[in-house]
């Protein structure tokens, strides 16, 4: 089945890498790192990728190399690089 191509899906995509690469994406907009406008513009980015099943399958591969931040095709990766980490990245 195709994965389904929504905001909302893209946005749930987003935020699953974004736990994945251990960026708080919650700490970051409630800190003001980062601004609604931010936030709302990296999901589009997210939309609009054409990885969004490789982003996905990586993720269920157990994401390797996720130390190292998002693979490189991630539209996000310049984002969640800067991001403080959060508590799953912290193995707490």
């Amino acid at each position: 089945m195709a994965e389904k191509h929504s905001l909302e899906a893209r946005a749930d995509l987003m935020q699953r890498m974004a736990d994945t690469v251990g960026a708080d994406l919650g700490e970051a907009v409630a800190s003001g790192r980062i601004s609604g406008p931010d936030l709302r513009a990296a999901t589009l980015r997210c939309y609009y990728c054409t990885a969004a099943e490789t982003c996905s399958a990586w993720m269920s591969a157990g994401a390797p190399g996720a130390g190292d931040g998002a693979p490189r095709y991630c539209e996000n990766r310049l984002l969640f690089d800067r991001l403080p980490q959060g508590y799953a990245a912290l193995g707490v």
